[in-house]
């Protein structure tokens, strides 16, 4: 196994069939966090034929869920090297493997990258290549986001992928345990099969690949069978914002939105705006495409609830003003707060309602996080707000009125829209793995 050097020497590689004696050369992506590994030289068959790695094509000896030491594993299967000596004659062989646990000090990649070159080296012929990726981090790389997959098309293959026959394999599949079919536990997860959705190609279990059955009617029944999350594609549909104002029932699109709320500061001298919505709703987004000139009230930038009501008490009590509050505000307690505040300065307070299914929020959560990364951000910028406070959140959530004092109340659609195609393909990718 080489160091650390970048890939360079193999793009491009010879792809002739003369043997050859499989050697393996390892390179490390810093960036990304992935340890690459080419067994012989690149070729670039249009099919792929891709794999996880653990629980796919090895196993361990002991029976453990995870390895005793670092010779503790064989092959799935024994009939795993004559699929293998089939398939090479007409796909490109590639390996996908999460590997989180050598970050997390469980296991070190030595130990991994010589599971790697002894399973592969027992499952292809002298002079099959293949080539392995596996991803240290919590990152844009890891399955089932299609970083590096990305990473696979950018340095080591140059040609056009037939994407309708090819496949991966993977156990990860969102499974439910069920005894009587002989799978005692449950999937971990549904990296595997959502990593296959991401990047376009049909997904199989290992079984369906040792039992020789990856074919259309497994994938057919694969796609009918197994459970699928949320799918942010969903919200394409969405194709614009709209409000309803409470009291009239009238729908407005958001150049309509936009008038009515100008209209409202042409009239009035000091408005209050309460946002109401979960972490990761869209609320700070719509705000700040709405009121960019607004004095902004948020827990986030002031630091505590108190600190947010006595500067808003400041604000409310000048001549005129403009504030936001930027806050979740999703019980009526909360939100009294403010239109007392209101009421007491004769400030004109209306409300806006983000409505986003929790689900939704959750996604949105995630891609905060991993297009702060994209973007390089610092790690400040790149912090989720934990998953269970947005589930606790939801299950305090009191639906707002405009009986408890606002002037107005818009309910408001979440609508997801960009100005980077970068984010914008991540943000429609099934990003968590459960």
């Amino acid at each position: 196994m080489t160091g650390d050097k970048r890939l360079s020497p193999f793009k491009g590689a010879s792809t002739s069939n003369k043997k050859i004696k499989a050697t393996w050369k390892w390179q490390f992506f810093h960036r990304e966090k992935v340890h690459v590994g080419v067994r012989g030289s690149l070729n670039h068959f249009p099919l792929v034929a891709a794999f996880d790695f653990d629980w796919t094509l090895w196993k361990t000896k002991s029976g453990a869920v995870f390895t005793k030491n670092k010779d503790d594993f064989e092959i799935l299967d024994d009939t795993l090297p004559s699929r293998f000596a089939a398939l090479s004659k007409t796909h490109k062989i590639v390996i996908f493997s999460n590997q989180h646990g050598v970050a997390q000090g469980k296991c070190n990649i030595q130990d991994v990258m010589y599971r790697v070159e002894s399973v592969m080296d027992t499952l292809l012929g002298d002079d099959v290549s293949c080539t392995v990726f596996l991803v240290l981090e919590h990152n844009l790389c890891r399955k089932p986001r299609r970083g590096m997959f990305d990473l696979f098309l950018k340095h080591f293959h140059d040609r056009e992928i037939d994407y309708d026959g090819s496949f991966f394999v993977g156990d990860a599949a969102g499974r439910p345990a069920h005894p009587e079919a002989g799978k005692e536990k449950k999937d971990h997860s549904s990296a595997d099969y959502l990593f296959a959705r991401n990047i376009g190609f049909r997904f199989f279990l290992p079984e369906d690949f040792i039992s020789d059955n990856c074919n259309q009617t497994t994938w057919e029944k694969n796609c009918a069978s197994l459970p699928l999350p949320f799918d942010p594609k969903s919200l394409k549909e969405i194709n614009s914002l709209f409000a309803v104002e409470e009291a009239s029932g009238d729908k407005l699109d958001v150049n309509q939105l936009k008038e009515e709320l100008k209209l409202i500061e042409s009239r009035e001298p000091k408005i209050m705006v309460v946002i109401i919505g979960l972490p990761a709703s869209g609320k700070s987004s719509f705000r700040k495409e709405l009121y960019p000139s607004y004095e902004v009230i948020s827990q986030d930038i002031l630091g505590s609830a108190n600190a947010c009501e006595k500067h808003c008490q400041r604000l409310v009590e000048q001549s005129t003003c403009k504030v936001v509050v930027d806050n979740t505000n999703v019980q009526k307690s909360h939100r009294q707060t403010w239109i007392s505040l209101a009421k007491k300065a004769n400030c004109f307070v209306y409300a806006i309602w983000i409505i986003t299914e929790t689900r939704v929020c959750l996604h949105n959560n995630l891609f905060r996080r991993l297009s702060a990364m994209m973007q390089g951000k610092d790690s400040k910028e790149a912090k989720m707000v934990p998953s269970f406070v947005i589930n606790n959140l939801q299950k305090k959530f009191e639906n707002p009125t405009i009986g408890e004092g606002f002037s107005k109340l818009y309910q408001v659609s979440f609508r997801p829209t960009f100005s980077d195609k970068n984010l914008e393909s991540l943000y429609f990718q099934f990003l968590d793995e459960k």
